[in-house]
């Protein structure tokens, strides 16, 4: 059985998707929930504290499958990488109405404490996506890291907008495998030019650990 808590979650994300966040209001989401407006409040400060609980549910959602599919000791770590990428696509089309709302109303301020956790999710982001190129290649790539991590985040958000706000029908599970074999193609290329972009110091907010999302952490660089 459900809690209140999640249930307030399940039926913010259904209202936001569809009305959108400032068109919603804390009435609309009690009323969805069957629950005085009062209720409500015992459980989130304001609609701002909804929208950062929702926020921090899903990323503790992908977070978990993400590391189980990391312990399947079955997969080579190329194989890990692709699922983790298939897995975390997949989440993003289930919702994509939710998701659809929060691209469009990205640049639209809520507060700082919502603005603060999507900067570290980002971070979060970068660090992992590190992590998974170096057990995918190793140390020859060290120096072109944080471009091919830069590079396949970019694809990712990309291709994500046209499923997602473009409405186009793209195979998720042919799209893995491309941005892998992508990105065995990109290695290759800088290996055998020898030049990179990005250095540690350019990046060095983003690659350190930050306190405030150290419980919801997904894999953290060495």
């Amino acid at each position: 059985m459900k809690d209140k808590r999640t249930i307030i979650i399940e039926n913010a994300i259904k209202l936001f998707a569809t009305k959108g966040y400032h068109s919603t209001s804390i009435q609309e989401i009690a009323q969805a929930c069957g629950f005085a407006k009062g209720t409500l409040y015992n459980y989130f400060e304001s609609k701002e504290d909804v929208m950062l609980s929702i926020m921090k549910y899903y990323f503790e959602k992908i977070r978990l499958e993400t590391e189980n599919i990391a312990k399947n000791h079955s997969l080579t770590t190329k194989e890990v990488f692709r699922q983790q990428i298939y897995f975390q696509l997949k989440e993003c089309v289930k919702h994509r109405d939710f998701i659809e709302m929060h691209i469009r109303e990205y640049a639209i301020h809520v507060n700082e404490e919502i603005q603060e956790f999507l900067i570290e999710i980002k971070a979060n982001r970068l660090r992992w996506l590190v992590k998974c190129l170096r057990n995918v290649y190793g140390q020859k790539i060290e120096l072109y890291i944080l471009d091919l991590a830069t590079m396949i985040n970019g694809f990712l958000r990309e291709y994500l907008e046209y499923i997602i706000l473009d409405k186009k029908e793209i195979d998720i599970f042919l799209l893995s495998k491309f941005l892998i074999d992508t990105m065995d193609n990109l290695v290759q290329g800088f290996i055998n030019n020898g030049e990179y972009f990005l250095k540690k110091s350019d990046l060095e907010e983003f690659l350190q650990e930050d306190n405030k999302i150290s419980d919801l952490e997904m894999l953290k660089i060495d």
